[in-house]
């Protein structure tokens, strides 16, 4: 009985380095930080600041073609991309922006 606990405890040891070592030469692409899109905006000014006809500031929180960025792209709290939406909606209901 002692005889077959100690192979099976070689074993197992022989299976756990094995498997560690394999953990360890594994690409673990998926805890590797995502690289940041756009990290250049220009963050002067608190966005609670502007108003609905601010057009140069609120236009950088919106693409060539009218969309509103998304907060991963702006970089913003929720809080203040709440209040960036509100504005841009406000503005192209006044006609001051496309």
């Amino acid at each position: 009985m002692q005889e077959s606990l100690g192979v099976n405890k070689k074993r197992l040891v022989s299976q756990f380095i094995a498997i560690l070592y394999l953990h360890k030469n594994c690409n673990h692409h998926f805890l590797e930080e995502m690289p940041k899109k756009n990290s250049n905006l220009n963050r002067s000014r608190n966005p609670m600041d502007f108003q609905y006809n601010d057009v140069d500031p609120l236009s950088r929180f919106i693409t060539e073609t009218g969309k509103i960025l998304p907060r991963n792209e702006t970089g913003l709290s929720a809080k203040h991309q709440r209040r960036i939406t509100n504005l841009i909606k406000q503005g192209r209901n006044m006609l001051t922006m496309k």
